[in-house]
Parts: C-alpha cells; structure tokens; sequence
C-alpha cells in the first residue's frame, strides 16, 4: 500500500496469507495449491513487466508462472496425476504448498 514501510507490507502479506491457508485447510474436495514465486509482483502475470521492462529476470518469472498455470489446469482439467505442482521445485524462486481435501 502507498507509504507503508517494507516491514508493514511484509506483515500485512503474512496476515493474508493465514487467512488464506485457514480457507484452504478447510476445503472439502479437491487438491489446492499457493504458490510463490519469489519477485513476482501483480504485473508479472501478464505480459507488461517483460513489454515494458524487457528484462531477462521478468521474462523467467513470466515462464515459470504461465509453467505453473498449466500445471494446474493439466492436473485439474486434463485429470494429470503427476505435475509440476506434484514434485520439488527445480527454481528455488518457487514454493509450491499443496492442501489436500478434509
């Protein structure tokens, strides 16, 4: 948020995301997934940080986002077992936390 301290964001963000995980423990069907990719930012989901700032650091964040979208969809759509969401993060920019149905 405009004027808040690094250290604010930071809390903010971690209350956040417990109130996500309270959801997520709590879903009764089907497997979720957080993941983190380290850097990433709201714009890095879409094509205008690589359009804009062309960098070879924002066009990784771009593949390993959109790797992991399909990744999801793969598991969820196609009925995949074993995806990219299902094994150990070859990037150690990336942390994947599964939640697996009550």
């Amino acid at each position: 948020m405009r004027g808040e301290s690094a250290l604010a964001a930071e809390q903010r963000v971690r209350r956040l995301m417990a109130k996500g995980d309270v959801v997520l423990e709590g879903v009764r069907a089907g497997r979720s997934y957080r993941v983190t990719v380290a850097d990433a930012t709201h714009d890095s989901f879409s094509d205008l940080e690589v359009l804009t700032k062309d960098s070879v650091r924002h066009q990784h964040l771009l593949l390993l986002i959109r790797d992991h979208l399909r990744a999801f969809f793969d598991c969820h759509l196609k009925g995949e077992t074993s995806t990219l969401l299902d094994r150990e993060p070859v990037d150690r920019a990336v942390q994947v936390r599964r939640f697996d149905p009550r």
